[in-house]
Parts: structure tokens; C-alpha cells; sequence
């Protein structure tokens, strides 16, 4: 799996421009993204170390099931929610990015001692989306993550 990490201002997607088609189309959505983000980081990962990823950050931000939720099926706005997938999106809103980097900045030892555990892939996949949270929490910015 390919995941790619971008910067993304959540003002690229007003909520009248998300009704452009019924229903919206995820295609179109990883477009603006790619053309209107700043691309922050990349990985090549397994799926099982992309979930072990997010699995670990759910333990220490107390929100079972969220974060991989998010990270496998997130949409600006949760506009895909009710779209049939796959659609291979992820997408933190810039007051989620926030609330996660605080998080990780206050047990990120732990943290990047457990992603070691899982093995090279976690820690990967962990490192991108921590610098892209860091760059986006600095520009106020929401995170998107692109997976094919």
C-alpha cells in the first residue's frame, strides 16, 4: 500500500461546493486534494503496519475505532460517508490534527517505542503523518492521506 500525506486547508472544501455530485464522488475529492495540498510525506507500508499505526495513536488518544476509521475512510466533512467504497482516503480536520499532535507530543516516547515494536512499517507510516501533523498544526492546516 502507497500512502501518501498532505497539508490540506479544510477551506478547499466549502460545504456547498461537497454537494457537486449525488452521490459525491471520491475520485474528484482526491483531486482537489492532490491539486490544491502541499504533498508533506509518503510511504510504502503493509495495511496490517498502516492499521497498527493508527491502532496504537487510538490507545493513547482514549478513541477506540476512531483514528483508523478516519485514516482508512475519512472525508473532508465526512462527505463520503454514506459512499460505497473503497475509496482509500484519509482526512483529520485541522481541530482533530491539533487535538492528535497534542497527544503524540505528550507520550511520543511510548509511542515510538511500540511503533518499533510493530516493526519497520509503523514507524514509517507514524513518521510521515507526525511531521505532516507538525507542519499542519504550525500552518493551522487539516491532513489528508491519499492510500492506493
Amino acid at each position: 500500500m502507497n500512502a501518501e500525506f498532505y497539508i490540506i486547508d479544510d477551506a478547499l472544501f466549502p460545504e456547498k461546493d461537497l454537494s457537486w455530485a449525488d452521490p459525491p464522488d471520491p475520485d474528484a475529492i482526491a483531486l482537489r486534494i492532490r491539486s490544491g495540498g502541499a504533498p508533506w510525506g509518503a510511504t510504502r507500508t503493509s495495511i496490517e503496519a498502516f492499521a497498527d499505526t493508527f491502532e496504537i495513536l487510538e490507545r493513547h488518544a482514549k478513541a477506540p475505532d476512531f483514528l483508523r476509521n478516519m485514516a482508512f475512510a475519512g472525508s473532508p466533512r465526512l462527505v463520503l460517508t454514506e459512499v460505497s467504497g473503497p475509496w482509500r482516503m484519509g482526512y483529520f480536520e485541522a481541530s482533530l490534527s491539533t487535538a492528535l499532535l497534542g497527544v503524540i507530543d505528550e507520550d511520543f516516547d511510548k509511542i515510538a517505542e511500540e511503533m518499533a515494536q510493530k516493526g519497520e512499517g509503523a514507524t514509517a507510516v507514524f513518521d510521515a503523518f507526525h511531521l505532516t501533523l507538525q507542519e499542519a498544526n504550525a500552518r493551522g492546516r487539516a491532513v489528508a492521506i491519499l492510500h492506493s
